[in-house]
């Protein structure tokens, strides 16, 4: 879109990026948008692309599955309460505190980061 020769061109990219050009969907889905009167929305339907990223009911309950996750577990603030509390009380073993099990999983975490580093990707803004 940065690069784009022109502000038409620039504005279709845009648009192409917020889902204005449509989306495409599973076969089984375009008849269900229709019996809820979104029929008019631009969707594409292809029972064998390769593009088809949404994959049906597996991938709703994966969904289901991280939001409960993301819902029922503490952030990164209230497990750090210890510094500044929090509204909401959990367990006190969901709490961080400075460990050799913490340690150990931190320093895992770096390692492996480290180890993934290998190998070199092209800069993204190069003479951008």
């Amino acid at each position: 879109m940065f690069r784009s020769d022109s502000l038409t061109r620039a504005w279709e990219i845009f648009k192409a990026m917020i889902g204005m050009n449509g989306v495409e969907l599973p076969l089984s889905y375009v008849g269900l948008l229709h019996r809820l009167g979104l029929g008019w929305l631009p969707v594409r339907s292809h029972a064998d692309s390769p593009w088809l990223v949404f994959r049906g009911l597996s991938q709703w309950l994966c969904l289901a599955a991280l939001l409960a996750v993301v819902r029922c577990l503490p952030n990164s603030q209230e497990i750090m309460r210890q510094v500044e509390p929090t509204s909401h009380s959990w367990p006190q073993r969901l709490l961080w505190r400075p460990s050799l099990v913490w340690s150990l999983l931190i320093s895992a975490g770096l390692a492996i980061s480290l180890l993934r580093m290998v190998k070199s990707s092209e800069f993204l803004y190069f003479q951008f």
